[in-house]
């Protein structure tokens, strides 16, 4: 997935995380206490947070925890996880989609 989101111009804030499935807590100071390797705190708060429906399919319901946690519902976006991780039959068409999301992206930001 985040080859396929740097190609288009996005940038992970955790791409330097090593493992896949990873926890993520807010910054350093909300990591529970024994949670060890468990859990990765975020090393800076994201712009925009997309949730993708593959390979987990993320709703409403999380973006509501997110907006919860104190971030903002508008910078929250449920985006098309086929178009992200399936390869080559849809690489083309997840090209074209995110380059697109990439400018809604960035009028998100620039409007808040």
């Amino acid at each position: 997935m985040e080859s396929l989101l740097v190609e288009c111009g996005v940038r992970n804030v955790l791409a330097g995380c090593e493992r896949k499935w990873t926890k993520i807590a807010l910054n350093q100071s909300s990591l529970k206490q024994g949670a060890g390797g468990d859990v990765l705190a975020l090393p800076e708060r994201p712009e925009v947070i997309l949730l993708p429906s593959e390979p987990y399919a993320f709703g409403d319901r999380d973006r509501d925890s997110l907006v919860e946690m104190g971030f903002v519902r508008e910078r929250i976006l449920l985006v098309d996880g086929v178009m992200l991780s399936w390869w080559m039959s849809r690489t083309a068409a997840g090209l074209k989609e995110f380059r697109e999301l990439r400018m809604v992206v960035e009028g998100v930001v620039a409007g808040l």
